[in-house]
């Protein structure tokens, strides 16, 4: 004690009832922290700076060896001990007050000690006891205080030291998984970056993002081949769009393939939806075209959307891949792009070119390790609106239904309209809304109304 200085001037008188209760009142269970509390209640009576704890365990030791008997002896009953020792509870301890008289600098609290503080202080104990006997101390320690994780990870590092190599090597890196090109493109699609911007993300994480240049080979992958471009079109043969597609919706559901155990022989079947549409009002700039009929204001485009990927085994269909959302424009793959106005004409030519493309197709064939599978396609003119339909069945007004040529006065004599002949070609387009009549919502109104609703039903 090199800054304080200790001086026994007066005693403390504390009646042994007082700290029996103060023995009762402590939150542990065991007697020793139990008793650890009346140590606590003594120092802080008596001034006992931290030093001098085991001078003041020391005076206790008679009280806590009287104490622990009549305790035992009495049942560990608090009513029974305090009917029955009445005598030795009024009874009282003598205890030294210390007078502390600082000079120089006041000492810190140790886990408020700097490193080298904590090793001075603790030197004079670590030369005296073996580390057996600390690591136990300090488990016996931390779980009277209540932290008994703390302590179950001493018990299992003492007991097996590979268990704390495992825990507390440093030299042991965490592997991060590198993200592969796909998987890459996919994050730069979807969070919709710039090249630039990729590249400033795997600045700070090149271990986990590949490069871009492999990032726009796998992009390229995503291309099919023989695409026609010019300066007012760009078209790709539907063959190629179908076969890349096939190809690409195969290797992804490799293992799934491997599972089901398909053969060669069987034959799988690409369902897809096909059409076309017309935008305008577009942003027309200054650059010409070497075309003088050509206008970038209006624009035409044909597409695909691939619907599901299946095969027959035992009279019943097996799908190995369902498009998620088969109305999102994320799985439509462009056919066409036309820097032209929609017109009758231009609807027509189309249809008649794709159906041409359709008759024409034929099955695809993709190798995956050792097998050869066949993809079938089929393909469903589906993609329309109104203006459509009415072009391509010629019908001239847009209040006339293009099944049946029926008009809007006629809508409401049901027999006139059944005896009308229907367009069976069209009639994959769906049901013209023309016939659902604008006060049908009415109708349903006046009926639910009216309607004779009985309780219970």
């Amino acid at each position: 004690m090199s800054s304080e200085d200790q001086d026994m001037s007066k005693n403390v008188i504390i009646s042994r009832k007082t700290l029996v209760e103060v023995f009762f009142k402590s939150k542990y269970k065991s007697f020793d922290s139990k008793f650890k509390e009346i140590i606590d209640f003594v120092a802080s009576q008596t001034n006992c700076p931290t030093q001098s704890r085991t001078d003041l365990t020391l005076q206790l030791r008679n009280f806590k060896r009287q104490f622990n008997t009549k305790w035992l002896l009495h049942g560990k009953h608090r009513e029974r001990l305090f009917a029955n020792e009445k005598t030795w509870l009024d009874g009282s301890c003598k205890f030294t007050r210390f007078v502390v008289i600082n000079s120089g600098r006041p000492t810190s609290n140790f886990s408020d000690s700097s490193e080298n503080s904590k090793r001075r202080k603790t030197s004079s104990l670590r030369a005296e006891m073996d580390a057996d006997f600390l690591t136990y101390a300090a488990q016996m320690k931390l779980r009277s205080s209540g932290r008994t994780t703390e302590a179950q990870v001493i018990k299992k590092m003492s007991v097996c030291p590979k268990y704390a190599k495992d825990c507390f090597d440093i030299s042991t890196e965490i592997k991060v998984k590198k993200i592969s090109p796909r998987e890459a493109l996919s994050l730069l699609i979807e969070a919709q970056l710039s090249r630039k911007q990729y590249e400033i993300i795997r600045n700070y994480a090149k271990d986990i993002f590949p490069s871009y240049k492999l990032v726009q080979a796998e992009k390229a992958l995503c291309y099919p081949k023989d695409v026609q471009v010019t300066e007012t079109e760009a078209v790709v043969p539907l063959q190629s769009l179908l076969d890349h597609t096939a190809t690409r919706l195969i290797h992804s559901q490799k293992s799934v393939l491997l599972t089901q155990s398909i053969s060669s022989s069987d034959k799988i079947v690409l369902h897809t939806k096909w059409g076309f549409d017309g935008s305008s009002s577009h942003t027309q700039y200054k650059q010409k075209f070497i075309s003088e009929t050509a206008d970038d204001k209006y624009m035409f485009l044909s597409s695909l959307v691939p619907l599901r990927l299946s095969y027959e085994k035992n009279d019943s269909t097996v799908v190995l891949w369902q498009n998620p959302k088969p109305s999102s424009s994320r799985f439509c793959r462009p056919i066409s792009l036309q820097y032209r106005k929609e017109t009758d004409e231009l609807v027509k030519a189309k249809k008649q070119d794709i159906d041409q493309q359709v008759e024409n197709l034929s099955p695809t064939k993709i190798k995956v390790n050792e097998n050869v599978y066949e993809v079938v396609h089929k393909a469903i003119f589906t993609m329309v609106d109104g203006k459509l339909c009415n072009a391509l069945s010629d019908t001239k007004s847009t209040l006339k239904c293009y099944l049946c040529n029926a008009t809007s006065k006629e809508f409401n004599n049901l027999n006139t309209v059944l005896q009308k002949p229907v367009k069976n070609d069209f009639i994959s387009f769906g049901l013209s809304v023309l016939h659902c009549w604008i006060r049908l919502f009415e109708f349903f109104c006046t009926f639910l109304i009216n309607y004779p609703f009985r309780s219970g039903v």
